[in-house]
């Protein structure tokens, strides 16, 4: 009778959940999000980070042209933007983190309302404020 060894079969799908996302799936992100906006970054809040893997920021915006809005956002409007930010480890192999933006950015935006409705949440994880291709 063969021995099975567990480590490789673990170490395999272990390599696989942190693996990058193909570029269409970023795509599909983008297609499928309910807000689809133009906005321009006023004010980025960040938590405290020295040594931590995950950083929190938070974006207050102003929505510069709509595409497609679920919560019928409309250029002027002001939103509220929050999400982790994280920094990966040396020789990471994974989804793209969403970025740190800085104030007075013009990009596009790829959004979904939170549960509470209170602010918004990046629809496309790191390719969220990416334009499509």
């Amino acid at each position: 009778m063969k021995k099975f060894s567990l480590l490789p079969a673990l170490m395999l799908l272990a390599t696989g959940l942190y693996a990058e996302l193909p570029p269409r799936a970023y795509e599909d992100m983008r297609n499928n999000s309910p807000e689809y906006l133009e906005i321009k970054v006023l004010k980025v809040s960040k938590g405290l980070c020295i040594a931590c893997t995950r950083q929190s920021v938070e974006v207050e915006a102003e929505v510069l042209k709509t595409v497609r809005s679920a919560a019928g956002l409309k250029p002027g409007d002001g939103i509220l933007v929050k999400y982790s930010h994280y920094r990966p480890r040396r020789r990471w192999a994974g989804p793209r983190s969403v970025p740190i933006l800085k104030k007075g950015t013009i990009c596009p935006a790829f959004l979904r309302q939170s549960a509470d409705g209170k602010y918004f949440e990046p629809a496309a994880g790191g390719a969220s404020f990416e334009p499509s291709r």
